[in-house]
């Protein structure tokens, strides 16, 4: 019974997502040098140059301009549903060096019509800095992070979800 229900999750992807950010897996390996990369989702395409530092984001539908630009690469990024906002997160993506509640853990980014708008989301905003774990040199905040209606969620490591609105 555990191992088929252990196969369901795996098969279903579950178990290897939830590794993704799994602090205890990561916590303690160096991040791999930054690289181009493009990556495609339903709601558009994110084309990332470490020579330029910057991502540019194509959106799939909506008005135009259809193409931003985000002025900063980052590995961490997810788009909102209609591709208008998109998530950064702290460069170490799930693990942060200190308990600072000023620490920016996040970055939303927002196109505006020809504008793009930014908002910083420090650690003391989303939780309270003494619930976090720590690994031998790391502190683990974020276990794991999805879009939702309005926002996205925020799996925190301390057991709450906290939203990050689009706009």
């Amino acid at each position: 019974m555990i191992g088929a229900t252990i196969r369901a999750l795996w098969n279903a992807g579950a178990v290897a997502g939830a590794l993704a950010l799994c602090p205890a897996v990561r916590a303690d390996t160096p991040l791999a040098p930054p690289a181009d990369y493009t990556r495609t989702t339903d709601a558009g395409t994110m084309t990332g140059t470490v020579a330029t530092g910057e991502i540019k984001v194509t959106r799939q539908t909506g008005p135009f301009p259809r193409t931003w630009t985000i002025p900063v690469w980052a590995n961490w990024v997810m788009l909102s549903p209609n591709g208008t906002a998109a998530l950064v997160l702290h460069p170490g993506g799930n693990l942060i060096s200190s308990r600072d509640s000023a620490q920016i853990v996040a970055t939303a980014w927002y196109q505006d019509g020809a504008e793009v708008g930014q908002r910083a989301v420090p650690l003391g905003e989303v939780m309270d800095p003494a619930n976090m774990p720590q690994s031998a040199s790391h502190f683990p905040w974020l276990c794991g992070w999805d879009t939702g209606a309005t926002g996205w969620a925020l799996s925190l490591c301390d057991g709450r979800t906290v939203t990050i609105p689009y706009r």
